[in-house]
């Protein structure tokens, strides 16, 4: 049986509120730099683990109004796959809706074991 690692990270950025916005990748602002530097950060972690696959998480906090639109526009979760030999690195990201209810959000989490 294949064993699994999750790496969860939580940011307090506005990262997923801006892709929400479809503002990412439009200038090279600061926080594209910081985004960028903590996909580097979880993904380093990911090398802790000697496992066939291991499942990084950034997890951003966002307000309910942000929330419900990357919601409305399917992009609540991101996820992309690297491949290296027999081993599989999953990065997602998730936003996390601030008000607390985050059944929505646990389902989210819940896909990155499928």
């Amino acid at each position: 049986m294949a064993r699994l690692y999750w790496v969860i990270d939580a940011k307090y950025k506005r990262h997923a509120q801006l892709v929400g916005y479809g503002l990412y990748g439009l200038n090279n602002h600061d926080w594209q730099v910081q985004h960028r530097e903590d996909l580097l950060q979880c993904l380093a972690y990911t090398s802790l683990f000697d496992a066939p696959r291991v499942v990084a998480c950034l997890a951003y906090p966002t307000p309910d109004d942000q929330w419900n639109l990357l919601s409305q526009q399917g992009r609540v979760l991101s996820r992309a796959y690297v491949r290296h030999g027999l081993r599989q690195v999953e990065v997602a990201l998730l936003a996390v809706p601030m008000s607390g209810d985050v059944k929505e959000a646990a389902r989210q989490l819940g896909r990155l074991l499928l």
